[in-house]
Protein backbone atom coordinates (compact mmCIF):
# COMPACT_ATOMS: atom_id res chain seq x y z
CA UNK A 1 0.00 0.00 0.00
CA UNK A 2 1.56 3.24 -1.05
CA UNK A 3 0.64 6.11 1.50
CA UNK A 4 0.47 9.77 -0.41
CA UNK A 5 0.93 12.97 1.63
CA UNK A 6 -0.01 16.14 0.07
CA UNK A 7 1.66 19.31 1.52
CA UNK A 8 0.70 22.99 0.94
CA UNK A 9 3.60 25.33 1.66
CA UNK A 10 1.94 28.41 2.28
CA UNK A 11 3.83 31.41 1.39
CA UNK A 12 5.04 34.66 2.38
CA UNK A 13 3.82 38.23 0.97
CA UNK A 14 6.50 40.98 1.36
CA UNK A 15 4.42 44.68 1.04
CA UNK A 16 7.99 46.93 -0.35
CA UNK A 17 7.62 50.25 -0.44
CA UNK A 18 10.02 53.00 -0.83
CA UNK A 19 10.51 56.45 0.69
CA UNK A 20 10.35 59.49 1.13
CA UNK A 21 7.12 59.01 -1.55
CA UNK A 22 7.97 60.28 -4.76
CA UNK A 23 11.00 57.95 -5.63
CA UNK A 24 11.09 54.88 -7.85
CA UNK A 25 13.25 52.04 -7.70
CA UNK A 26 14.07 48.74 -9.82
CA UNK A 27 13.30 46.57 -7.11
CA UNK A 28 14.81 42.76 -6.51
CA UNK A 29 14.05 40.31 -3.97
CA UNK A 30 17.08 37.44 -3.70
CA UNK A 31 18.94 39.20 -6.41
CA UNK A 32 16.03 38.75 -9.14
CA UNK A 33 14.36 41.44 -10.79
CA UNK A 34 10.80 41.67 -9.19
CA UNK A 35 9.33 45.08 -10.14
CA UNK A 36 10.89 47.95 -12.44
CA UNK A 37 10.89 51.13 -11.70
CA UNK A 38 8.01 51.66 -8.91
CA UNK A 39 7.58 53.28 -5.70
CA UNK A 40 5.70 50.00 -4.16
CA UNK A 41 5.48 46.43 -4.82
CA UNK A 42 3.78 42.78 -3.43
CA UNK A 43 5.82 40.18 -3.90
CA UNK A 44 5.11 36.22 -2.58
CA UNK A 45 8.10 33.88 -1.84
CA UNK A 46 9.09 30.74 0.30
CA UNK A 47 8.83 31.18 4.17
CA UNK A 48 12.26 31.95 5.57
CA UNK A 49 15.32 34.78 4.55
CA UNK A 50 15.23 37.06 1.82
CA UNK A 51 17.27 40.30 0.90
CA UNK A 52 15.30 42.64 -0.51
CA UNK A 53 17.13 45.78 -2.56
CA UNK A 54 16.13 48.94 -4.59
CA UNK A 55 18.35 49.80 -7.77
CA UNK A 56 18.92 52.34 -9.65
CA UNK A 57 17.17 54.76 -7.50
CA UNK A 58 14.89 57.94 -9.54
CA UNK A 59 13.63 60.70 -8.33
CA UNK A 60 11.66 63.39 -10.78
CA UNK A 61 12.26 66.56 -8.60
CA UNK A 62 15.98 65.62 -8.69
CA UNK A 63 16.78 67.78 -11.17
CA UNK A 64 20.54 66.91 -11.04
CA UNK A 65 20.89 68.42 -7.50
CA UNK A 66 20.89 65.24 -5.96
CA UNK A 67 20.41 61.22 -5.90
CA UNK A 68 19.94 58.36 -4.23
CA UNK A 69 22.31 55.41 -3.73
CA UNK A 70 20.93 51.88 -4.23
CA UNK A 71 19.34 50.20 -0.72
CA UNK A 72 19.51 46.88 0.81
CA UNK A 73 17.82 45.26 3.89
CA UNK A 74 17.45 41.81 4.88
CA UNK A 75 14.33 40.32 6.49
CA UNK A 76 12.69 37.14 6.81
CA UNK A 77 8.95 35.81 5.32
CA UNK A 78 6.76 32.85 7.11
CA UNK A 79 4.44 31.41 5.98
CA UNK A 80 0.88 32.29 5.43
CA UNK A 81 2.44 36.25 6.60
CA UNK A 82 2.40 39.60 5.72
CA UNK A 83 5.91 41.47 6.01
CA UNK A 84 5.62 45.58 5.32
CA UNK A 85 9.94 46.16 3.57
CA UNK A 86 10.45 49.81 4.11
CA UNK A 87 13.43 50.64 1.93
CA UNK A 88 15.05 53.90 2.68
CA UNK A 89 17.81 54.98 -0.13
CA UNK A 90 20.17 57.50 1.23
CA UNK A 91 20.21 60.89 -0.54
CA UNK A 92 23.17 62.02 -1.80
CA UNK A 93 23.60 65.90 -2.61
CA UNK A 94 25.21 66.99 -5.83
CA UNK A 95 24.89 70.86 -5.73
CA UNK A 96 24.26 73.47 -3.32
CA UNK A 97 23.51 77.55 -3.52
CA UNK A 98 25.36 80.38 -3.54
CA UNK A 99 23.76 83.60 -2.48
CA UNK A 100 25.29 86.85 -3.19
CA UNK A 101 24.25 89.84 -1.65
CA UNK A 102 25.88 92.74 -3.64
CA UNK A 103 26.33 95.92 -1.48
CA UNK A 104 27.81 99.27 -2.99
CA UNK A 105 28.51 101.98 -0.87
CA UNK A 106 27.83 105.63 -0.85
CA UNK A 107 26.20 104.63 -4.25
CA UNK A 108 23.15 106.74 -5.57
CA UNK A 109 20.30 106.32 -7.65
CA UNK A 110 21.83 108.02 -10.38
CA UNK A 111 25.00 105.74 -10.47
CA UNK A 112 24.77 103.41 -12.99
CA UNK A 113 26.55 100.08 -10.92
CA UNK A 114 25.41 96.34 -10.58
CA UNK A 115 27.57 93.21 -9.61
CA UNK A 116 28.73 90.51 -11.67
CA UNK A 117 29.51 87.00 -10.32
CA UNK A 118 31.47 84.28 -11.15
CA UNK A 119 32.69 81.34 -10.23
CA UNK A 120 36.01 79.19 -11.01
CA UNK A 121 35.94 81.75 -13.97
CA UNK A 122 32.85 80.96 -15.33
CA UNK A 123 30.18 83.91 -15.21
CA UNK A 124 27.14 83.03 -12.90
CA UNK A 125 25.56 86.23 -13.23
CA UNK A 126 24.37 89.75 -12.74
CA UNK A 127 23.19 91.49 -9.05
CA UNK A 128 21.55 94.27 -8.53
CA UNK A 129 22.88 96.59 -6.30
CA UNK A 130 21.28 96.48 -2.85
CA UNK A 131 19.86 93.25 -3.46
CA UNK A 132 20.78 89.17 -3.52
CA UNK A 133 21.26 86.91 -6.57
CA UNK A 134 21.01 83.08 -6.08
CA UNK A 135 23.14 80.54 -8.58
CA UNK A 136 23.57 76.64 -8.00
CA UNK A 137 27.25 75.32 -7.97
CA UNK A 138 28.35 71.56 -7.61
CA UNK A 139 29.62 71.02 -3.92
CA UNK A 140 32.89 71.82 -3.17
CA UNK A 141 35.41 74.39 -3.36
CA UNK A 142 35.04 77.11 -5.77
CA UNK A 143 36.68 80.73 -6.39
CA UNK A 144 34.15 82.80 -5.96
CA UNK A 145 34.75 86.68 -7.82
CA UNK A 146 32.71 90.09 -7.87
CA UNK A 147 33.38 92.92 -10.03
CA UNK A 148 31.45 95.71 -10.16
CA UNK A 149 29.94 96.81 -14.48
CA UNK A 150 27.70 100.27 -15.37
CA UNK A 151 28.88 103.70 -16.64
CA UNK A 152 30.01 104.70 -12.92
CA UNK A 153 31.35 100.97 -12.12
CA UNK A 154 34.69 103.18 -12.27
CA UNK A 155 34.47 104.65 -8.84
CA UNK A 156 34.45 101.82 -6.77
CA UNK A 157 37.48 99.16 -6.27
CA UNK A 158 37.08 95.62 -6.90
CA UNK A 159 36.71 93.10 -7.74
CA UNK A 160 36.52 90.88 -4.58
CA UNK A 161 36.86 87.12 -4.79
CA UNK A 162 36.55 84.33 -1.47
CA UNK A 163 36.62 80.74 -1.82
CA UNK A 164 33.30 79.45 -1.13
CA UNK A 165 32.88 75.64 0.27
CA UNK A 166 29.55 75.08 -1.45
CA UNK A 167 27.47 72.57 0.78
CA UNK A 168 25.10 69.75 -0.78
CA UNK A 169 21.94 71.09 -0.26
CA UNK A 170 22.72 74.25 1.37
CA UNK A 171 22.76 77.63 0.65
CA UNK A 172 26.14 80.15 1.25
CA UNK A 173 26.22 83.24 1.63
CA UNK A 174 28.37 85.87 0.60
CA UNK A 175 28.55 89.42 1.25
CA UNK A 176 30.00 91.42 -2.09
CA UNK A 177 31.10 95.11 -0.51
CA UNK A 178 32.49 97.52 -2.75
Amino acid sequence: ATRLTVLFLLKGLLKISLAPSGIAADVYVDGALAAAQVAAADVFVAPGPHTVEARNVTDPAAGGNYQYADKSVSTTAFAAGTRAVVLRPVKTWLTGTLSVFCQIYRKTPADDAQCVASADGNPLGTVAAAARGTFTLPTGGHTVAVSLTGASASRWSGPVSITANIIGGRTTNYTARF
